[in-house]
């Protein structure tokens, strides 16, 4: 069975998440916009600033964590060409060690 509402209808133009992300866009663009000196609009700015920062913060750490992972897979890789290096050299040496075992003999 399909419910109906009772005196409404189902088709919004925006929702209420909408209207709230409007109403900081504007909130913002006002802060950035009005004067500096006035004291009123330095304390709601420095507000809004404690209050975005650490939201901010938290947002960026998933990217910081990234930073760190390339930084290391970087490191693997140079770790693994210097083992492959040594494990060329350790052949050569191999190889001259048995060459001069045998000249001796």
């Amino acid at each position: 069975m399909a419910k109906t509402r009772i005196g409404g209808s189902e088709t919004r133009f925006v929702s209420g998440a909408g209207i709230a992300l409007v109403c900081l866009v504007v909130a913002a663009f006002l802060l950035f916009v009005l004067p500096r000196e006035d004291e009123r609009v330095s304390s709601v700015r420095q507000l809004a600033y404690d209050f975005v920062a650490p939201v901010i913060d938290l947002v960026g750490r998933p990217f910081s964590a990234l930073g760190q992972v390339d930084g290391y897979f970087q490191s693997v890789d140079i770790l693994q060409a210097e083992r492959d290096k040594l494990k060329r050299e350790n052949i050569e040496l191999r190889l001259r060690i048995n060459e001069l075992t045998q000249s001796e003999v």
